[in-house]
C-alpha cells in the first residue's frame, strides 16, 4: 500500500515568459516536487494552483 501524504502545497513560478504550477507533497521519508502544467497567464496559473491544492487536501484529509 502507498504511504500516506502528510501535506501538500502548490506554488506558481514564472518560467520563460509563462507561469508554471508546481505541487510539493511531503511523506514521512521525504518530499516530492513536480511541475503540473504551464499557463500563459498568471491568473490562470493561480486558479489552477488553487483547485489542485483544494483537491489534494480533500484526498488527504477528507475536508
Amino acid at each position: 500500500m502507498a504511504e500516506r501524504a502528510l501535506w501538500a502545497t502548490t506554488s506558481v513560478e514564472k518560467e520563460q515568459g509563462q507561469w508554471s504550477v508546481w505541487i510539493e507533497v511531503a511523506f514521512g521519508d521525504g518530499m516530492v516536487r513536480k511541475r503540473i502544467e504551464t499557463y500563459r497567464s498568471e491568473q490562470l496559473a493561480m486558479l489552477a494552483a488553487s483547485v489542485i491544492s483544494r483537491v489534494a487536501n480533500v484526498e488527504m484529509f477528507g475536508t
